[in-house]
């Protein structure tokens, strides 16, 4: 069942429009919260409507309690019904598992482009999950026990470790992991298939894959191997890693997104 009405923050671009309207969707354990501290302000002020949303159970949307219930399909119909209401086909910036159900949703509805941060691949998690396995089976070992469990210390001390690289301050940290919050465990094993998105129906929209390299839940290899199916060359960024649009060096990642879309005309002088 769709609740009855999702969070969504919504700001008019700063000046005149320079582009079309860009829609953030966050991924797993978070909400719509991680675009309003840097994004959202930042592409407004260069002239984009912007907006984010969280979906069901997530930030300040309704039915924390179902959260269990909620699958990939539930997400894709957030996503829908906030991007219907936009007048023209927004940009989607969409975040780690958010990613996964921005490709989802493209199989059968438009974008201008989609801008792919750090996101599940369209092979889904099993083969992230490998690779994170053998080069940090504690990692993977803890993080299988907060989806099974749900231990709330667990939980807060392994997304720590796997959202936030060591550069971002203490006190950034802190402040951040009071909203992570648990994540849907069906949805999470939605994204080992056996429905994963088809490149093909997706067709031509421009796509974006951007990934850090101290990320330690979506590895170098498969930012590359997103941006391959895609046909598209992938911005990598050394220092940074899962929380892209948190860590130190956010602007960056900010001033690469713009460059792309000024390059595919989706941003004008």
């Amino acid at each position: 069942m769709t609740p009855a009405a999702l969070e969504v923050i919504r700001y008019p671009a700063e000046g005149d429009r320079r582009g079309p309207p860009l829609l953030f969707v966050h991924g797993a354990f978070t909400g719509a919260w991680v675009w309003e501290e840097h994004f959202l302000p930042w592409f407004r002020a260069r002239g984009h409507d912007v907006c984010a949303f969280s979906f069901r159970g997530h930030g300040e949307s309704p039915d924390r309690n179902s959260l269990q219930d909620y699958c990939i399909r539930d997400y894709e119909e957030d996503l829908r019904r906030v991007a219907s209401e936009f007048s023209e086909p927004p940009v989607i910036i969409a975040h780690s598992m958010g990613g996964y159900v921005a490709q989802k949703y493209l199989e059968e509805d438009k974008a201008a482009a989609m801008v792919l941060l750090a996101s599940v691949p369209p092979t889904g998690v099993a083969g992230t999950a490998a690779t994170v396995a053998v080069h940090n089976p504690v990692l993977m070992w803890r993080i299988a026990l907060v989806q099974s469990f749900g231990d709330e210390t667990a939980m807060s001390e392994t997304l720590q470790k796997a959202l936030f690289s060591e550069r971002l301050p203490d006190d950034a940290v802190a402040s951040y992991m009071e909203r992570v919050q648990p994540e849907s465990r069906q949805a999470a094993l939605d994204m080992y298939g056996p429905d994963f998105p088809d490149a093909v129906l997706i067709g031509a929209v421009p796509v974006l894959a951007v990934g850090g390299r101290r990320d330690q839940l979506i590895p170098v290899f498969h930012v590359r191997s997103t941006a391959a199916v895609y046909g598209s060359q992938p911005e990598i960024f050394p220092e940074m890693g899962h929380a892209l649009m948190l860590e130190p060096g956010w602007e960056n990642v900010a001033e690469t997104i713009l460059g792309w879309l000024r390059e595919k005309g989706l941003h004008g002088g």
